[in-house]
């Protein structure tokens, strides 16, 4: 959409308030930017405009106002802005018919970056055009500044936080909750067969045999569309020979078994489906990726499968240590949804879930690619000799998100290209690989399925 054709709604209060202002098309956010943010309560719906590099503090906002106010669901964001004709809330008072608050944080730019409502385009207003535009709307202090350096990919956040909370006191933390359960004894037994080099694929299907749930699930995915079986798989051997070959069944087997010893806890948007859909997905984009990459430098594709299936663990995680203050972080992912999670997480409990998975994967003797690469996907250069892995699945979040499937997921094309360039990577291939995975979404959603049940 050109800027000229800029919609009516968001042009008619700035003139009819003779507000001068200034169309422009930017591919990065501008330095005092804003976003608008549609929370709700038992009261009604307001709108919040907020500086778009800070943390949206709620609590400070109930502090402020009296009340609690939460995202609106993601469903009825959208539907706002289909009525709209826009694809994100514009900041402009009284398009829509929705109380707008100004986070104080505003007032002090010399200039104000205002959302049009469409990507990349920003309507551009000084300090005293802006004072005069929000002159009626209700001035809130909700905002502060996160302390993680933006420049290095939130490297200074974890730095900090393994300052703060060494290895041990994590591992204390999770002995002391009594909330993680042990590792799974079908997910122990596959790490030992792991440090055998010469076991056998009768010594896996034992295991995963072992499991009847486990061996349903490893069954069930072979037969999977996305992998086009020839014929009915009817055995866990059937899978290994025909189909998944050993090295990728012992590592989704791993996964699946560690994955599921955590529950996706209440309170998570889409649930369970969705939480096992960003893991296939993701799963399947790094394995892809890393199948790409050259062949000396080449992450192994089944360590990257499980560094995909396993990217997200960190929230599970997250919620049985800190089950008191889950729903509080989650409200403020959905309100912070331009910042990462691990940031977030960093803001509101001195660690992140991605610190913590790490721990816990590392203490249950997983691979050291994989509980580096989990622990350091969002500062890849702190994970040491893992940073290839650390970088793929880094790589794979923001490819992922750049293409709708991870929401919330921020999606900067910038660092996307320098993990390319990183990784040695061949966009054309990648991206060949990548549209062969988009394509299979019906697919992907019925191994979703499949997992999620």
């Amino acid at each position: 959409m050109e800027i000229s054709a800029l919609a009516s709604a968001c042009r008619m209060p700035l003139e009819a308030r003779q507000i001068p202002f200034a169309l422009e098309l930017r591919e990065a956010e501008p330095a005092a930017a804003a976003r608008c943010v549609l929370l709700g309560d038992g009261i009604g719906r307001v709108q919040v405009l907020t500086h778009h590099h800070r943390f949206l503090d709620l609590r400070a906002l109930q502090n402020a106002t009296g009340r609690e106010l939460r995202a609106v669901h993601s469903d009825d964001r959208d539907a706002v802005c289909r009525q709209l004709g826009v694809s994100q809330l514009p900041g402009i008072p009284q398009v829509i018919a929705t109380p707008m608050w100004i986070d104080a944080a505003l007032l002090q730019a010399a200039e104000v970056f205002l959302p049009s409502g469409q990507d990349q385009q920003w309507i551009r207003v000084d300090q005293a055009a802006f004072t005069r535009l929000v002159s009626e709307c209700r001035i809130v202090d909700s905002s502060r500044q996160l302390q993680a350096d933006d420049d290095d990919g939130g490297r200074t956040s974890i730095d900090r936080a393994v300052e703060q909370f060494t290895t041990l006191r994590i591992r204390e933390r999770l002995d002391e909750t009594l909330h993680v359960p042990p590792l799974p004894e079908a997910a122990r037994r596959i790490i030992q067969l792991q440090l055998n080099p010469d076991y056998e694929l009768t010594d896996l299907s034992r295991i995963v045999e072992g499991d009847p749930a486990l061996a349903a699930q490893v069954v069930g995915l072979a037969n999977s569309p996305f992998y086009r079986p020839r014929g009915a798989v009817n055995s866990v051997d059937d899978a290994i020979m025909r189909v998944l070959g050993v090295d990728l069944v012992t590592n989704l087997a791993l996964g699946l078994a560690i994955s599921q010893s955590l529950r996706v806890p209440a309170g998570f948007e889409g649930g369970v489906f969705r939480y096992w859909l960003q893991s296939v997905y993701a799963a399947a984009t790094a394995e892809a990726l890393a199948r790409c990459m050259p062949r000396k430098s080449r992450v192994s594709p089944g360590i990257a499968y499980l560094c995909g299936l396993l990217h997200n663990f960190g929230f599970l995680v997250l919620a049985h240590v800190f089950p008191p203050h889950f729903q509080v972080t989650m409200a403020h992912r959905a309100a912070n949804a331009h910042l990462p999670p691990n940031l977030i997480e960093q803001e509101l409990l001195g660690i992140s879930g991605e610190q913590i998975a790490g721990a816990l994967l590392e203490q249950w003797s997983l691979p050291t690619a994989v509980h580096r690469a989990v622990r350091y996907q969002s500062a890849p250069e702190s994970a040491g000799d893992c940073q290839s892995a650390a970088q793929l699945l880094a790589l794979t979040r923001q490819v992922l998100a750049s293409n709708g499937v991870l929401a919330g997921e921020p999606h900067d094309p910038l660092r996307e290209a320098q993990l390319y360039e990183s990784l040695v990577l061949d966009r054309e291939m990648a991206k060949e690989a990548i549209d062969v995975i988009i394509e299979s979404s019906d697919e992907l959603a019925e191994m979703a399925k499949r997992m999620a049940s």
